[in-house]
């Protein structure tokens, strides 16, 4: 397939409900060009062409979906666009969290100060997904936040990235007044216990153990928090 155009055609004309094949098409030839840097590259533009256009929301999430198994620096700016709209949040997303680069990582970061609602929360999510050390300081600003979804959030994603930073923001949680913020900023931590676990560092753990097993510890993250002391 040396000329994209009709491809192009095809794809923005794709909708829900229609006949899957020109996403096919895509895939096939992701395939047939792997290891081909110059038509990957046109391809990837072929794609962004698409998702830049007023195709319907059903071809740009196929689209999406057949660029995340591609997606270059190039993409960076339209995903960047996407990551603003309501409807193609999640789409560029699902990209950025399968590149390699940390410059999709970068993209996410700035997002989460434009974003507010469900799209930031599924960007805390992926920034968590990503396990994205350099968000920590945001992903701790973000537990205090007025929009209690989004700290449950930043917590949850804080318990995967891990390290000292976050270690130290999920403790600053643990008498927190806002009860479901508290459980899961409680939940992240005995994740970052285990994880200190099985990286060797069993004293640091125990001590994070010994906090998690105090009274007025929600009783599933006690139990769990006893039991890990218990087996040493």
């Amino acid at each position: 397939m040396e000329d994209f155009t009709e491809l192009i055609r095809t794809l923005r004309a794709y909708d829900w409900g229609k006949s899957a094949a020109p996403l096919l098409v895509v895939d096939a030839e992701i395939r047939k060009i792997a290891g081909m840097p110059g038509r990957l590259a046109k391809l990837e533009e072929a794609l962004l062409e698409v998702l830049r256009s007023d195709a319907s929301t059903g071809a740009k999430r196929g689209v999406s979906k057949s660029l995340s198994l591609i997606a270059s620096e190039r993409s960076l700016q339209v995903l960047q666009t996407m990551l603003a709209g309501t409807r193609t949040c999640d789409m560029a997303r699902y990209v950025l969290e399968r590149m390699p680069s940390g410059g999709a990582d970068a993209a996410l970061r700035g997002a989460l100060a434009i974003t507010s609602g469900r799209a930031r929360i599924g960007i805390v999510h992926s920034l968590g997904n990503r396990k994205d050390s350099e968000a920590v300081a945001a992903l701790a600003r973000l537990l205090d936040d007025p929009d209690e979804p989004a700290a449950q959030a930043a917590a949850c994603a804080l318990g995967k990235i891990g390290g000292p930073g976050a270690i130290r923001a999920l403790a600053a949680q643990r008498n927190s007044d806002r009860a479901r913020v508290r459980s899961e900023a409680l939940d992240a931590y005995l994740v970052c216990a285990r994880r200190l676990a099985a990286q060797g560092r069993k004293s640091d753990a125990a001590a994070m153990y010994k906090e998690l097993s105090a009274e007025g510890v929600p009783s599933p993250v006690r139990r769990a928090a006893e039991r890990a002391l218990r087996e040493g």
